[in-house]
């Protein structure tokens, strides 16, 4: 007689072991997920969570992995894979991230700024740190139509602008900041200078003529506006009679028949806006 025997063989899971990650921020890595059977069955090898900080590619043909942090982002991170040999799962492997904190350098931003003539105005410079450094800042490139102020002694992140007398126009100031080992881009501080009307100015004049000649002249005055000005009497003369042309200030004094000593008149201008002194 034969006998037979039936001999049943146990499948074991397989097993899977990975090394944690060590990188710097900012950065990649890549590793093998290592997984093994006893059975050398063929395993399917697939990832279970995802990071949270970043993000995971994977090669099924070459159980290689790649992981990038996300931008400026440090600290710890994972995600966790689970291998298949058609019959069982292996144990799920957590695979630890460390990221590591690099210095980044701070960012600076344009700004934009409107002052009207003969004003003054004060503002802050724009900073960002991604590591929240405090902000230190240089002035690259002074105004060229006015004066600027650092008003905050210990960081200079406060200013003060003050346009040159009388000028309008654009302007701009050129930054950097600092967080003590870095040093970010260079930003500029656009201003625009709005004109404001001036007031026009006279200035006084002495004339000397003889008795009953007349004396003939011009009244002056300026604008820094260059704007047309017009030319106005405002107190006429007790001792001679005075005609003046408006637009230009031409004058024509004739003293009074037997006039001797000191006679006087005033006039001011105005720019059709604005009147000067007298």
């Amino acid at each position: 007689s034969a006998a037979i025997m039936t001999v049943f063989v146990n499948n074991s899971a397989p097993v899977c072991s990975v090394e944690s990650v060590l990188i710097d921020e900012d950065s990649s890595a890549s590793g093998a997920l290592t997984c093994q059977d006893e059975d050398n069955d063929p395993l399917t090898i697939r990832i279970v969570d995802q990071p949270t900080n970043g993000e995971l590619s994977y090669d099924t043909d070459s159980a290689q992995f790649t992981y990038i942090p996300n931008e400026n982002f440090n600290g710890n991170d994972q995600f966790t894979v689970i291998a298949n040999d058609n019959e069982e799962d292996s144990e799920i492997i957590e695979v630890g991230i460390e990221v590591l904190a690099v210095n980044d350098p701070p960012v600076t931003r344009d700004i934009e700024i409107t002052i009207g003539e003969d004003s003054s105005i004060d503002d802050m410079f724009s900073c960002m740190d991604p590591d929240h450094d405090k902000c230190t800042y240089t002035i690259v490139e002074q105004p060229k139509m006015g004066q600027i102020i650092l008003t905050d002694p210990s960081y200079f992140e406060t200013f003060s602008y003050t346009p040159n007398e009388n000028v309008f126009g654009d302007d701009y100031i050129a930054f950097s900041a600092s967080d003590g080992q870095l040093t970010s881009n260079v930003s500029v501080v656009h201003i625009e200078i709005l004109p404001e009307n001036d007031p026009p100015q006279t200035t006084d004049l002495t004339v000397t003529t003889n008795e009953e000649i007349p004396a003939y002249g011009q009244l002056t005055a300026s604008d820094i506006d260059n704007n047309p000005l017009t030319f106005i009497v405002l107190n006429e003369p007790t001792k001679g009679i005075l005609t003046v042309d408006p637009s230009t200030g031409d004058y024509a004094y004739t003293p009074a028949a037997g006039a001797t000593g000191e006679d006087y008149f005033s006039y001011k201008v105005n720019d059709q806006t604005i009147d000067s002194n007298i």
